[in-house]
């Protein structure tokens, strides 16, 4: 789900669902 990946630009690259614990709050 792409969506759990709002807030991570680098993570909509590649955004599986492990990568929603990757995704860290990025706030530019």
């Amino acid at each position: 789900d792409e969506k759990n990946c709002i807030g991570c630009s680098f993570c909509e690259a590649a955004c599986p669902t492990h990568a929603i614990e990757m995704s860290i709050p990025v706030i530019t």
